[in-house]
């Protein structure tokens, strides 16, 4: 190789590792964490095909939802129609995102027989 070709190559690695090394590392606060390794425990596919991100911002709108007064039926009829998900899916997410993001409104919102088996 000469040294004009490998010239272009070392500038080009060392932009690459300078955009690495600058770059911002991905954070997820507490209860992102606990939300996404619970979601990761079930096997299914809750945010395929569009990201972390995405499902994170679903999970966040159902607070938004009960802050709003929508009631525990309505939320569970209307996320499961609009994402294709059964009614059981439907109310672990539901609970989940509850539990992770507005803990405040669980026991309010999830009523018993719909809670995560776990207590939380």
């Amino acid at each position: 190789m000469s040294s004009r070709r490998s010239i272009p190559f070392a500038a080009s690695v060392v932009g690459v590792v300078a955009m690495l090394v600058t770059a911002a590392p991905a954070s997820a606060d507490g209860a992102e964490d606990y939300f996404l390794n619970e979601l990761y425990k079930t096997h299914q596919k809750w945010y395929w095909p569009y990201g972390e991100g995405y499902i994170i911002g679903v999970a966040r709108g159902i607070c938004d939802d009960w802050a709003a007064g929508v009631p525990y039926t309505a939320e569970v009829e209307g996320l499961a129609a609009a994402k294709r998900w059964t009614n059981r899916n439907t109310r672990y997410f539901i609970a989940l995102s509850t539990a992770s993001f507005c803990p405040d409104r669980y026991t309010s919102n999830i009523p018993p027989e719909a809670r995560l088996p776990d207590g939380k």
